[in-house]
């Protein structure tokens, strides 16, 4: 687990992982009436195997959970944490389930 601090940028459509003041990854995300469509994630490439996109996906995922709307994860590092995840599942689309 990294010490990440997960913010929502909702100007740039994003969530943002944050070490300090260094933005060190985010998801990039659409939305369409209550479906948060997660298409992309990247993390600095310094901080890769330190668990900052798994803290990212589970702040956006809080997040999200907390506005009671659904997950598309177009991004296949989402769509393989969710299938690790099952406490997550209940968030799916119905398109998705």
């Amino acid at each position: 687990m990294s010490d990440a601090t997960v913010t929502h940028n909702a100007a740039a459509s994003r969530f943002e992982a944050h070490l300090g003041a260094e933005r060190v990854g985010l998801i990039d995300y659409r939305t369409q009436g209550d479906t948060v469509d997660l298409v992309h994630t990247e993390v600095d490439p310094d901080q890769q195997g330190q668990g900052v996109a798994s803290d990212l996906v589970r702040g956006a995922l809080d997040t999200i959970r907390l506005e009671k709307m659904t997950v598309v994860p177009t991004c296949p590092y989402v769509a393989r944490w969710l299938d690790g995840h099952e406490d997550y599942q209940d968030m799916l689309a119905p398109t998705n389930v």
